[in-house]
């Protein structure tokens, strides 16, 4: 191979690019930081004031000047990136984001498979679909709007495609059309293939003018070929909430019966159908633990022991089951790929404590990484960050919050690609790279002493069972980027006094003794939980003057308010909960 290059595929740029996109984007981020802890000031006014100017100046000549070289280097990097992107004619999808780039990929969609599935191969559906039935051909004579709601591989194509297939609805109903939707279509060529699918199927000749590109054309068409017949159309997996509101008129209410059936992930997506028809809505629920373990079976040993599983599988296999929480989809994917695999308990011990990258990287899996992304990848930005919340906070801050295991493992994963946060976990104890954000959980604190990046700006800590004055003094000098801390039930007796002095400083959980003044400058909420060793809290004038929100308890040893809380200006919440009797009957005097 020597003197030959190696040839560079589209694919193999894009993927450079993106890593190159992801390391310069890291390292904006941390020249922002720096500029704002080096550089900018807010002085006092007066004589003080402009010494204070420069001093501060002459202090910041050096940083200043790295800070300026980096920014030149960010440049040239962007520069060249940019210049690549138009070589490979990627603009378009740099502009687009990752996700769009993702849906450029060729890929299964499992979907196809569930409308061509024999009944023998659909388990726990009659319930659901002898529902549908009765909604289908009874009740009222007005047009209707039946909905299907569920996440995504829940089966809600299979169901409702066993309805539409279902011989009384084709002996019902004048005409039939299955539209697939989609979170990208024209309703011009939806409604076009529906009269089309009509037409085909009663054997006539499509209206003359159906192929107008002008939409009012169309949908009147429509209106006209349906005015006396009684109809029934399925539109597949919609996403835009106010999609019906795009194609009602060109379906009318001729009092003929006529059914809009609906497949989608979103209720509001079947709330705004209720504005203008009847509207009938059936949530899909998870196929119980029985439905779910025969489904299960009848994928994995479809070709062995008789659909059986055998008896030395049996408890992995349950396990297995367990993790895909009732989700068809999941279920008929995992089960397929262990069909190829031996059938020993180390083979699916394997499966089961690498499902969460199995996901991201096994073709079997694609279509259930695909399908439950689409759900993540449709959030708006400022929801898609609460997925990279520390699970304890977020489930203590939205207690009804519920995230299905898969789901969560791809959302683990996709932190992972885009290196939002690395886990030290008992698993994997140790890192090589750069990371902004660090969460340890049952790890020695030894682990960060090695830890030679600088820059990250987020650390939280579970499950330790030391954390020694001497670390925390070292290891909080070190790291003077710091925006966040979370010292949740860490054995934390000790806060060093550069801790206070740390400018990014935004949110942390930790025992506090004493706020000193110009101590937390940034601190804007405090939470105090759980800390049973906490008997005195002290404020001094000047500290933590952004300090906006102040959640106490429980912490049995606190017997008095704290004292100085009055010097907290910018105080706007302040929660007391599970305090000892005596705090309570001072605090009610």
């Amino acid at each position: 191979m020597q003197g030959r290059q190696l040839k560079k595929t589209p694919t193999m740029v894009l993927k450079l690019g993106w890593r190159q996109l992801k390391e310069v984007a890291f390292r904006i981020d941390v020249a922002i930081d720096e500029y704002l802890l080096h550089v900018v000031q807010h002085p006092r006014r007066g004589f003080i004031g402009f010494l204070q100017k420069i001093t501060h100046l002459l202090k910041s000549l050096k940083p200043r000047h790295k800070i300026a070289t980096e920014i030149q280097d960010i440049k040239a990097s962007v520069q060249k990136i940019n210049e690549r992107s138009k070589r490979y004619g990627f603009q378009s999808t740099y502009h687009q984001g990752s996700s769009s780039a993702a849906r450029n990929i060729t890929w299964h969609d499992p979907r196809m498979a569930s409308l061509f599935l024999d009944d023998t191969d659909v388990v726990g559906i009659e319930t659901s679909r002898d529902e549908l039935l009765g909604t289908l051909v009874g009740g009222s004579s007005h047009r209707t709007v039946i909905s299907v709601v569920g996440m995504g591989g829940q089966g809600k194509t299979t169901l409702v495609k066993k309805v539409y297939d279902h011989p009384t609805v084709k002996g019902h109903f004048d005409c039939h059309s299955w539209i697939p939707v989609s979170q990208s279509y024209n309703v011009e060529d939806l409604l076009r293939s529906m009269i089309k699918q009509f037409c085909k199927a009663r054997k006539e000749f499509p209206p003359e003018g159906i192929d107008s590109t002008d939409k009012m054309l169309v949908i009147n068409k429509a209106r006209e070929y349906l005015r006396e017949k009684r109809y029934v159309v399925v539109f597949d997996d919609v996403w835009e909430i106010d999609f019906w509101g795009e194609i009602e008129h060109a379906l009318p209410d001729n009092e003929k019966g006529g059914r809009v059936m609906i497949t989608t992930r979103k209720w509001e997506v079947a709330n705004f159908c209720k504005k203008s028809s009847l509207v009938h809505v059936h949530e899909l629920q998870p196929l119980p633990p029985n439905d779910a373990w025969e489904l299960f079976c009848k994928r994995a040993f479809q070709f062995d022991y008789g659909g059986h599983c055998p008896p030395e599988l049996e408890k992995l296999s349950h396990y297995i089951v367990e993790k895909c929480e009732g989700l068809p989809l999941a279920i008929v994917a995992i089960g397929g790929l262990l069909s190829t695999k031996d059938k020993t308990i180390l083979e699916w011990q394997n499966l089961y404590d690498s499902l969460g990258f199995e996901l991201g990287r096994n073709p079997h899996l694609a279509g259930v990484n695909k399908i439950l992304s689409l759900s993540y990848e449709d959030l708006p930005y400022n929801l898609k960050i609460l997925f990279f919340i520390p699970w304890s906070t977020l489930m203590e801050e939205l207690e009804r919050c519920r995230l299905h295991d898969l789901f969560r493992e791809i959302v683990l994963q996709k932190m992972e690609d885009l290196s939002f946060c690395h886990v030290l976990s008992r698993e994997e104890s140790s890192f090589e790279g750069r990371t902004r954000r660090l969460s340890i959980d049952g790890v020695s604190y030894n682990a960060l002493e090695g830890f030679e990046d600088k820059h990250i700006h987020s650390l939280l800590l579970f499950n330790l069972d030391e954390l020694p004055k001497s670390f925390m003094i070292t290891f909080f000098a070190n790291f003077k980027l710091l925006k966040v801390m979370d010292f949740e039930d860490a054995p934390l007796d000790h806060i060093p006094e550069d801790v206070g002095s740390l400018f990014h400083l935004r949110h942390t959980l930790a025992e506090q003794l004493h706020f000193q003044k110009g101590g937390f400058p940034k601190l804007k909420i405090l939470r105090l939980r759980h800390l049973n060793g906490l008997y005195s809290l002290m404020i001094d004038e000047g500290a933590s003057p952004l300090l906006e929100s102040l959640v106490i308890g429980p912490s049995p040893q606190l017997k008095e308010v704290p004292s100085g809380i009055q010097h907290l200006r910018n105080l706007k919440y302040l929660a007391f909960s599970n305090m000892p009797k005596e705090f309570e009957e001072m605090f009610g005097s």
